[in-house]
This record gives structure tokens, C-alpha cells and sequence, in this order.
């Protein structure tokens, strides 16, 4: 009887995070123009970011999901040295970023059940401005 209770429990957490993936995804594509400079904005978006896309990668692979775990964690190496030093990103960690985001988006789109990606990174041009 526990193991049943495990198994139902483990299930509802999977569609929990199933659910709330495009979204965590699509707030992190819509925080890219803010993540570069030197404002204390940037260090907040900074931040919350990492945070988003650390809770991706930390339970992914627990509830199935290891493609988009993999790709979440190379997401938030990209963000760790700027999140570290509480800064924000540089041009060249922002486009990085951009790139581990589009992967993270591609994979989970797989891991859905998609079979393409659904949320599309723009091209982020002037990141520094």
C-alpha cells in the first residue's frame, strides 16, 4: 500500500512540474533583455533566473525528465559566475545563456511530448545597452 502511495504521489508531482515548465521557461525567455549591465536590475533578474531554472534542473531527472534536467543544468552554469558575484550577465554570458535556453526549451518541448520546440529565444541584440 506505501508503494502505491509513493508511486501516486511521484506521479502528481511529474504533472505538476510538466505543467509549470513552459512557463518557468517562457519567464526566463522574457527576462533576457534584462539580465546584462551593471543596474541592480540586472543582478535581480540575475537571480531570479538562476533560481528558476535551478529548481528545473534539480527535479527533472527525479520525475523523468532527464533530457531537460541535462539541458537546465547547462542553463544554470551559464548564469552561475554572474548569480555568484551578484552581477549581471555580460555580453558574452547573455548569449551563452540565450543558446543553454534555447537547448533547455527544445528539450523540454521533447520531454512534453512536442516534438519541436514550442517557445522560441529571440535573438537578442544590444544585450549590453
Amino acid at each position: 500500500m506505501h508503494n502505491e502511495n509513493f508511486w501516486e504521489r511521484l506521479h502528481a508531482i511529474r504533472r505538476r512540474f510538466a505543467g509549470s515548465l513552459p512557463t518557468k521557461i517562457e519567464e526566463s525567455i522574457a527576462e533576457l533583455p534584462n539580465l546584462c549591465g551593471v543596474q541592480k536590475r540586472a543582478s535581480a533578474a540575475v537571480e531570479g533566473c538562476y533560481r528558476r531554472i535551478h529548481g528545473i534542473s534539480g527535479l527533472a531527472a527525479i520525475v523523468g525528465f532527464a533530457p531537460t534536467g541535462q539541458a537546465a543544468k547547462r542553463a544554470e552554469d551559464a548564469l552561475a559566475d554572474a548569480f555568484r558575484a551578484r552581477r549581471g550577465l555580460t555580453p558574452d554570458e547573455a548569449t551563452l545563456f540565450a543558446e543553454e535556453l534555447h537547448a533547455l526549451s527544445a528539450a523540454a518541448a521533447s520531454d512534453l511530448g512536442h516534438g519541436k520546440t514550442v517557445w522560441r529565444v529571440r535573438k537578442i541584440t544590444q544585450l549590453s545597452a
